[in-house]
C-alpha cells in the first residue's frame, strides 16, 4: 500500500465520521429545541387561560373583559398554529362559551360572542 492509498482512506473516514456526529448532532439539538418550543407555549398557554379567567397569572392587578378577550383570541391562535395544544384551546375555549352563555350569565354576553368566536376559528 502506498501513501495515497493510506492518506485517502483515512481522509475518507474522518469525513465521514464528521458527517455522521453532525447528524447525530444536528438531530439532538432539534429535539432539544422542539421540547423547549413545547414548554415554552404551554407556559404561554398556561398564563393566557388564567388571564382568560381574569386572573392575573402574577398576582399583580385585576384584568379587564378586553384582556380576557385578547386572552382568548391569542389561545386560539396558539391553537391554530401549534397543533399539540389545539385540543387544549378547544376544551378551554369551549368550557369559557359555555360559562358566558345567555341563560347561564346574566352579565357579559360580550365575552359570550368573544369566546364563540375565537372557538370557531380555531
Amino acid at each position: 500500500m502506498d501513501w495515497l492509498t493510506i492518506v485517502l482512506a483515512v481522509l475518507g473516514s474522518t469525513v465521514v465520521a464528521a458527517l455522521v456526529s453532525g447528524a447525530v448532532s444536528w438531530r439532538s439539538h432539534s429535539t432539544a429545541l422542539a421540547q423547549q418550543r413545547m414548554t415554552e407555549n404551554t407556559r404561554l398557554m398556561a398564563e393566557l387561560i388564567a388571564v382568560a379567567h381574569a386572573r392575573d397569572p402574577h398576582g399583580s392587578r385585576a384584568i379587564g373583559r378586553s384582556e380576557m378577550i385578547g386572552a382568548a383570541e391569542m389561545l386560539a391562535a396558539i391553537g391554530r398554529e401549534y397543533a399539540p395544544l389545539k385540543e387544549t384551546a378547544r376544551s378551554f375555549l369551549g368550557a369559557q362559551r359555555d360559562s358566558f352563555a345567555p341563560g347561564r350569565s346574566s352579565e357579559e354576553p360580550i365575552l359570550f360572542a368573544a369566546f364563540d368566536s375565537a372557538l370557531k376559528r380555531l
